[in-house]
């Protein structure tokens, strides 16, 4: 058995001494679960809980959010909410621990995961948020990391943002919507958009637009549910829920796979296998395959040769 990382084993120690105490933090729990993003065994997130950091009554969290943003926020609509909602106000107090970057780079190599979303509900609160994050990351090179943020609105944020997303493990996307200035142009940083309708074109070039839709239904959960138990692909679900015309791309950027209204076609049934939003990821990967095709060449030419000369 390969012995564990010192940081896996201190996850394991603080998760052991949390669990004898008989009040749990949340220690176990705090890498969550989306079918959407990939297998578990692959990508988890790390979320932080809506009120404490994009979407409270508070003045610095209400001004990171935006009103498109909060009438078609998912992580409110969606009927297991209670229970996420509670894992990310746990994860609130973990991040107010000292040891966080120890905890969570421990959390993340026990997992024996190669990828991890981070926010997938909330943002970064502060620029220390971000710091934080940074450390994780260059502690956990093997992991790709990818978030979407609106954080950039404020000024103390653009340099930390910017040092995140030069890493090269990082994928960093500045979100916007109709009810915000454009966000910054800054080189290694990409821009998505939140479309509230057909017509909701971005105003200026971004790299992926994403659509608001619906509340999410209970019968949609167990189809859901089902299809992830199955084994089976996403079916698309824009079309059932608001009755769409199928649209591909907005004023020339792509919309998400899973956002079309079309089939979802399994180089793109979940995050990690699309990496649409992740150029960093996808660009890796494409050298990946380019060395195992020279490598693959290389090894034929050899056989020919030894063919040849026997």
């Amino acid at each position: 058995m390969s012995k564990l990382h010192p940081y896996a084993a201190y996850f394991r120690k603080e998760w052991r001494l949390e669990k004898s105490a008989g009040s749990p933090l949340g220690i176990k729990t705090m890498l969550g679960q989306a079918s959407k993003i990939g297998p578990k065994d692959q990508v988890r997130t790390f979320n932080r809980s809506l009120g404490a950091t994009c979407c409270s009554g508070s003045v610095a969290a209400s001004q990171v959010s935006s009103q498109v943003c909060r009438s078609r926020c998912y992580a409110w609509k969606i009927s297991e909410g209670r229970r996420i909602f509670e894992r990310a106000e746990k994860n609130d107090r973990i991040w107010e621990r000292e040891d966080r970057v120890k905890l969570i780079c421990g959390a993340i190599m026990d997992a024996g995961i190669s990828w991890l979303r981070i926010h997938d509900i909330g943002d970064f609160k502060s620029p220390e948020d971000v710091n934080a994050w940074c450390e994780i990351a260059q502690k956990c090179r093997r992991i790709h990391f990818w978030a979407y943020t609106r954080s950039w609105k404020f000024n103390r944020f653009i340099e930390p943002l910017k040092q995140f997303a030069a890493l090269p493990n990082v994928d960093l996307l500045f979100s916007a919507d109709r009810a915000m200035p454009d966000p910054p142009r800054i080189d290694g940083i990409s821009i998505s958009w939140l479309a509230d309708t057909d017509g909701d074109e971005p105003s200026n070039h971004v790299e992926v637009v994403f659509r608001g839709t619906n509340e999410r239904s209970r019968e949609e959960d167990e189809r859901r549910k089902a299809r992830k138990s199955s084994g089976a692909l996403s079916l698309p679900v824009i079309g059932h829920h608001r009755n769409l015309t199928h649209v591909r791309s907005m004023k020339g950027a792509p919309v998400c796979p899973h956002q079309t209204g079309h089939e979802i076609k399994p180089a793109y049934q979940d995050c990690v296998s699309c990496c649409l939003c992740m150029p960093k990821a996808r660009d890796r990967r494409a050298s990946s395959i380019a060395v195992v095709r020279i490598e693959t060449k290389q090894t034929a030419d050899e056989r020919i040769a030894q063919e040849s000369a026997a």
